[in-house]
């Protein structure tokens, strides 16, 4: 039970009491102390005043949690920081760009994207324009490893490793790489790097060995014919 303060009004006698000991009927009380009989409400003014203030009190703390709640979702939206369309655009640009084998100018599109927003695609792009016009070779491998952890399902970030690797001539691995992001679906980017390995198409019937002469010239056959 909360505690009240019983105050006489007449000689100012004061006691704290539970309000359990108040009975629910009362309307009138009797000072022990000066024997004067008043309203009840009078004696226990205070009690008001503390209901009140309590109630004001709950009514501003629910004020206060409300006003959490509304900044941590603005604060929510805010950090989600969606990507713009500018930021969009000059993705598609740099691209673009160095499928043109601009990598200079591929690069410096990436550094202004990144300064609206970042992704393991844009990052994992721009670690390889590093390294390739900077010769940040390090750093590149590591920012793209970082792209593949965060989304092994992306073949664009095996094709930027890959292409790293090509850089300081470790070609079995950039291979590797480049047969692994293909076999997430066909790529021509990847298509076109492993092609520079000349890499040569799977024997007829594999079971035989590439050089036995059935394989040999079935395969010129399926060749000339544009079979595979």
């Amino acid at each position: 039970m909360a505690q009240v303060l019983f105050n006489c009004p007449n000689c100012g006698f004061s006691e704290e009491l539970s309000e359990g000991d108040i009975p629910l009927t009362s309307k009138q009380c009797k000072c022990p102390k000066c024997n004067d009989v008043f309203y009840l409400t009078e004696a226990i003014k205070q009690l008001a005043t503390s209901d009140a203030n309590i109630e004001l009190l709950i009514n501003n703390l629910g004020t206060v949690e409300e006003k959490k709640t509304a900044n941590s979702e603005h604060n929510s939206i805010r950090g989600s920081n969606e990507p713009s369309d500018k930021f969009y655009q000059l993705l598609e640009e740099a691209l673009e760009t160095l499928e043109s084998n601009n990598v200079l100018e591929a690069m410096l599109l990436l550094e202004e994207a990144e300064k609206l927003h970042s992704t393991p695609k844009l990052r994992s792009y721009l670690a390889y324009c590093n390294a390739k016009v900077n010769r940040k070779f390090s750093d590149g491998i590591r920012e793209c490893k970082q792209a593949l952890e965060e989304e092994p399902r992306v073949a664009d970030h095996y094709l930027n490793l890959g292409r790293i690797y090509m850089l300081i001539n470790k070609r079995g691995p950039a291979l590797q790489l480049f047969r692994k992001g293909n076999k997430l679906g066909p790529n021509q980017q990847l298509m076109k790097e492993m092609r520079r390995f000349g890499v040569r198409k799977p024997p007829a019937i594999p079971s035989l060995h590439r050089d036995h002469i059935v394989n040999c010239k079935l395969g010129k056959f399926m060749t000339r014919f544009k079979l595979r």
